[in-house]
């Protein structure tokens, strides 16, 4: 559940490092979020290595649907060595400049939990409550997504998701389609 639901607070993450904008800035905005630790820190802390693994199998395991899309820069993290601590070297580590924190980015990162989240409890066999305590235990998340939706709002996440989806590859579009209990 915390390995599925996490995908696009990493995900996410690496779609806007690939529209420009920097890891450092994507990270001070989660953490101006309340979050301890942004994706790419989180990222670097883990393991570069370890998280391609975890999204290629979990892209693998959903029939590389675009919502667990593995993105060319955590390959080609793992491909120059740049594991993150164990390497030395990563997409943060060590600290670099500093940071601008943007609340978009913080808003768009956990549309896409919302949605991942969303989707989880439409397929059963879990709650609100269980996917926000698993978020929030599992990885030290300030709140939940059901948490984060209720922060937001469905009008908020719903309109973040479609112009995601608007301004996405054709190839990744789908990424942003909402869960069914977004849109009740």
């Amino acid at each position: 559940m915390v390995n599925r639901c996490a995908r696009p607070y990493y995900g996410e993450a690496l779609a806007l490092l690939a529209e420009g904008h920097t890891a450092q800035d994507i990270d001070a905005a989660m953490m101006a979020a309340g979050y301890r630790l942004g994706p790419f820190a989180l990222i670097d802390l883990i393991g570069a290595d370890i998280n391609l693994a975890a999204s290629e199998g979990l892209s693998a395991a959903m029939q590389n649907h675009p919502r667990y899309h593995v993105f060319d820069a955590l390959k080609a993290q793992v491909a120059s060595g740049n594991l993150g601590r164990k390497s030395g070297q990563g997409f943060i580590h060590p600290a670099q400049t500093t940071a601008n924190a943007h609340p978009e980015f913080a808003l768009r990162i956990e549309a896409t939990l919302i949605n991942e989240a969303a989707w989880l409890l439409h397929e059963g066999g879990t709650t609100p409550e269980s996917i926000d305590t698993a978020m929030k235990l599992g990885l030290n998340f300030p709140r939940g997504p059901f948490e984060a939706l209720a922060q937001h709002s469905k009008p908020t996440v719903l309109a973040t998701l479609q112009s995601l989806a608007a301004n996405a590859p054709d190839a990744l579009k789908s990424r942003y389609a909402a869960a069914p209990f977004l849109i009740r």
